[in-house]
């Protein structure tokens, strides 16, 4: 048991540092200033995927404290406790690691909504420009070409 949830929380490692790889690679991205052909669907992508990133990644960790708390105290609780108690007490130890799932399950839901709060786009007013300025630029131009 002990193997499969070492392994698991390797699994769990690496995700999250390919999120941060993630993180990192599409700021770089971004800081660049020439894509080639495709500039605008490209900068549109890598602008998806940093929002994606900025509520993915804060959710891969908290996922990996809690797995981790989670398989420290079953870990210590199997190995060193198990026979060091009664069976009554060892089975309501087990049952207070197993609330630390119970507890991750009820803290996501309310960190993706703070974050979709917080990440949620912003309005934006379009104003549109008067046809006085309109006007006022072709009269400029008007004056600079009768000139020459």
């Amino acid at each position: 048991m002990l193997i499969i949830y070492i392994i698991l929380f390797v699994i769990d490692v690496c995700v999250t540092i390919g999120d941060f790889a993630l993180t990192i690679l599409n700021k770089k991205h971004m800081e660049r200033k020439v894509y080639g052909k495709n500039h605008l669907s490209l900068t549109y992508q890598i602008q998806e995927n940093m929002k994606t990133m900025q509520i993915i990644f804060p959710l891969s960790i908290a996922h990996s404290i809690a797995f981790l708390i989670f398989l420290i105290s079953t870990t210590c609780v199997r190995q060193f406790l198990q026979k060091a108690v009664d069976p009554v007490s060892y089975l309501a130890l087990i049952e207070l690691c197993n609330s630390v799932v119970a507890i991750y399950t009820c803290i996501i839901p309310l960190i993706f909504f703070k974050l979709r709060k917080k990440l949620k786009p912003s309005a934006t007013r379009i104003v549109q420009s008067g046809s006085a300025q309109t006007q006022e630029y072709f009269e400029i131009l008007n004056k600079m070409y009768s000139k020459t």
